[in-house]
């Protein structure tokens, strides 16, 4: 009866802490958006702003995702979100949002060097 509570227990925090990261995956949405609206009107000081934002944000789910996940081995598989695996998009994502900034603002190359990496490391 006691494991079944504990178990309980750490299901309910798992849930909590997957909304946590919805929340902040539907912030990070909203940020996405808004920078596409304002990409070609931005300066590049707030586009660079901008990028390092979502890329923090980006860092930070990715290892909620991690932690949720080596708390829980029930839960020990990939995040799925919009039918993908969403650490893995969140790369993805961070590598094709620097490329169009660093076509964009060639002359800000050298400030778009810091990205996502697959282990949820800014490298």
């Amino acid at each position: 009866m006691i494991k079944a509570l504990i178990r309980c227990e750490k299901m309910y925090d798992a849930k909590q802490e997957i909304v946590r990261i919805l929340v902040k995956i539907k912030k990070r949405e909203q940020l996405m958006n808004q920078f596409d609206e304002e990409v070609e009107k931005c300066t590049d000081i707030r586009a660079k702003g901008y990028y390092f934002i979502i890329l923090k944000l980006s860092t930070r789910i990715h290892n909620q995702i991690e932690r949720l996940r080596v708390d829980n081995p029930m839960l020990n598989r990939p995040f799925i979100f919009n039918r993908e695996n969403f650490q893995s998009s969140l790369v993805k994502q961070q590598l094709f949002i620097r490329d169009s900034l660093i076509k964009r603002y060639r002359h800000l190359k050298k400030d778009f060097d810091r990205v996502l990496d697959k282990s949820g490391k800014i490298v």
